[in-house]
């Protein structure tokens, strides 16, 4: 965000369409893990973007999209505000400095930089396939995969990733792995949809894929 007036417009603009039920609850929780920052110390002049942020959050909370959170808008690295709030909610965690949270989708490129670090040491070609290092892939939507095409979220592999939707193939791995299945197990289900590199699908279990063959290649 490059003006903390627009940043405060975007944030009122969330927190009617929140209010309104224009919107599912997965578009409009932009949350980010980051380090904790007083409102003291936040730059002159931002007092305004921190008070609808938290007025954004507080407006998750109070719908239930959302627990205890961060949330925070930049200008590059450089932090304009930043606001954590601890919902007092049944179950729900205080958010401290020490407050862990889970970072989901954010490990998808420091997955891709070990990866592309491998192969530059000539741990596996890109223009290899997965089943080269997981045989166990052979006959499934990501036989004759290459690295490449996963990496750059083209695999081919027809994938519903709707949050919203209780039979979407996201929230029946998510039941899965609940129930204590490995990761890889429903990876192995998946079927092919469209020619690999064609087409560029967000589908998070390519990520768990390549993080499989990162742990095959270097034991």
């Amino acid at each position: 965000i490059m003006d903390t007036e627009l940043a405060h417009t975007m944030f009122l603009d969330n927190l009617k369409q929140l209010m309104s039920r224009e919107h599912s609850g997965d578009k409009l929780c932009m949350l980010y893990c980051t380090p904790l920052m007083s409102k003291s110390r936040m730059r002159n002049g931002d007092t305004k973007l921190y008070e609808s942020i938290r007025a954004y959050q507080e407006a998750l909370i109070q719908s239930k999209i959302t627990g205890s959170s961060v949330a925070g808008v930049f200008r590059g690295a450089d932090p304009l505000a930043i606001s954590s709030i601890s919902s007092k909610l049944c179950g729900d965690k205080e958010v401290t400095r020490d407050t862990i949270f889970p970072i989901w989708s954010m490990t998808k490129p420091i997955v891709g930089f070990a990866a592309m670090q491998l192969a530059e040491k000539k741990f596996f070609s890109l223009d290899d396939t997965i089943d080269k290092y997981l045989p166990e892939f052979k006959g499934t939507g990501y036989e004759g995969v290459k690295i490449k095409n996963i990496l750059q979220m083209s695999s081919g592999v027809a994938f519903n990733e709707d949050y919203a939707d209780p039979n979407s193939d996201i929230n029946k791995f998510g039941r899965s792995i609940a129930r204590g299945a490995p990761m890889i197990d429903f990876s192995k289900t998946l079927k092919n949809g469209r020619e690999q590199g064609t087409y560029n699908h967000y589908v998070s279990l390519d990520t768990q894929v390549l993080a499989i063959i990162l742990e095959s290649v270097t034991n």
